[in-house]
């Protein structure tokens, strides 16, 4: 019995010794505290601490990342929203440690906003990134998100530090992170579009477009005269953009977004304004007073690139004409031009045509006109003097403005053109492609010139080429007879 006994005691013994040694091969208490003082860190985004609590001990270049995002003063206030916002909870049940392996393990979920959802809403109603931090701060928990996590823990010495192989739990937490950069380089550059800000575009993109809009922009800014400027200004005003929230991608290194630039449709103002028999400060004015009734929406997809920390756009922004057209086209805009050009004598025409061009007309006599022309090298330039200011009136109206009237409709003309009759005087100025078989428009080809008709004189000066030294010839000629030229 007494053998017996000593056997129990030695068996309960080791039974102690074992269940001593499993217990102080446990640190529970000190992982809990390591994890609590972590996730505190990572949801303040305390970069120095998240590094400094880690295993590995180094900035890396997502630690970088986000501090540099902390360090921007335009994303500041949507950071501390977001940032704010975060709460988490440790599961003291999940612990998992042992100081023999050295390794531990614990669960946290971290409650974040929903700034995916949050931002649709914003930007469905035009809000900035501004709109979106008073949205976050204001939202009370109603749109959140859980992320859980397992947070891997290695003992070094006596402390327990994370281990997060590539950030991969930093990431997943952090993701908002990209998602803010992006929309802020995004209205970075949109403003800059607007504002015609170039030296703003510089560093938001992977390629210097800056330089190239600059120097487009540049050559209307010095050549273009003083009521084309104030036509630019005009409609520089117009100018708007709207980020597409909902259409914004981010994936790893790469993001893409939406964005709609709005601006006045100025043809649209033109035509109306031309139909009125308005000048070029009508339509100023008619710019300056459309309120948003014709606008076009201009849409652009911007693609991102993470490089260097840094979201830079990849896009090709040659799509970026599309918004400053409006330059080159409203260059070649003609309009009514006034018809107090006085008629000229036959003799003056041929002293004109020598004087200018060094050409001889010859003359021809009918019975109810005279007439003296030149043509050659792809030119016709003539003139007609009627006996009959009635017959004159006719013959314009049926050969040249009901002809002309017909090729537009027809759309055989593409080109700028201006033209007009009252009656007793008109003209049609044009510079651009025919394809029409009859009467003086009997050309399939370029066209340049005018027809003019006041008192009982007509006047033709064509170009059938788009030759420089053809066009330029018929506009010497008809300056010095004192007629608009295209």
């Amino acid at each position: 019995m007494k053998q017996k006994a000593i056997s129990a005691v030695l068996i309960a013994s080791m039974l102690l010794s074992m269940s001593g040694c499993a217990l102080f091969d446990k640190d529970d208490k000190a992982v809990l505290a390591a994890a609590e003082e972590y996730a505190s860190a990572v949801a303040s985004a305390d970069m120095d601490s998240v590094i400094s609590l880690s295993a590995d001990g180094e900035e890396t270049d997502f630690t970088e990342y986000i501090a540099g995002c902390m360090d921007d003063k335009q994303m500041g206030d949507v950071f501390d929203a977001i940032l704010g916002s975060i709460t988490y909870e440790i599961d003291p049940e999940s612990v998992v440690s042992s100081k023999k392996d050295a390794s531990a393990s614990v669960d946290v979920t971290y409650t974040i906003a929903d700034c995916e959802a949050i931002y649709k809403d914003v930007a469905s109603t035009g809000g900035s990134l501004a709109d979106f931090a008073d949205a976050i701060e204001d939202d009370d928990g109603d749109n959140t998100i859980e992320i859980s996590q397992t947070i891997k823990f290695v003992l070094d010495g006596k402390d327990w530090l994370v281990k997060d192989k590539n950030d991969k739990n930093l990431s997943e937490v952090y993701e908002f992170f990209g998602m803010i950069a992006v929309l802020s380089a995004t209205e970075q550059y949109a403003k800059a579009v607007v504002n015609i800000d170039m030296n703003s575009l510089k560093g938001l993109t992977t390629y210097d477009y800056a330089s190239e809009f600059e120097s487009y922009l540049s050559y209307y800014e010095e050549y273009s005269d003083a009521d084309l400027k104030e036509v630019y200004a005009a409609i520089d005003d117009t100018l708007g953009y709207e980020i597409k929230g909902n259409t914004l991608s981010v994936n790893g290194n790469k993001a893409s977004i939406d964005v709609v630039f709005t601006e006045i449709a100025y043809d649209t103002v033109y035509d109306n304004v031309y139909s009125a028999g308005g000048n070029i400060s009508d339509y100023l004015e008619a710019i300056k007073s459309n309120n948003g009734a014709n606008t076009y929406e201009i849409t652009q997809t911007l693609l991102f690139e993470l490089i260097d920390g840094q979201w830079l756009i990849d896009s090709d922004l040659y799509t970026l004409y599309s918004v400053y057209d409006y330059y080159t086209n409203i260059e070649y805009y003609t309009w009514p031009t006034s018809s107090s050009f006085e008629p000229i004598t036959m003799s003056f025409f041929e002293s004109t045509l020598s004087s200018t061009l060094g050409y001889t007309a010859k003359e021809y006599f009918e019975d109810l006109y005279c007439t003296a022309q030149y043509s050659g090298n792809d030119l016709k330039i003539c003139i007609f003097q009627q006996y009959d200011l009635k017959h004159a009136s006719e013959v314009y109206n049926e050969s040249y403005y009901l002809r002309f009237q017909d090729i537009i409709s027809k759309g055989a003309f593409s080109g700028s053109y201006d033209y007009a009759f009252s009656g007793t005087e008109g003209y049609i100025i044009l510079d651009g492609y025919i394809n029409y078989d009859q009467g003086w428009f009997n050309h399939n080809g370029y066209i340049y010139g005018g027809l003019f008709f006041t008192g009982d004189v007509f006047v033709v000066v064509l170009a059938y080429t788009n030759d420089f030294t053809a066009q330029y010839q018929v506009d010497m000629f008809l300056q010095a007879i004192g007629y608009p030229t295209p």
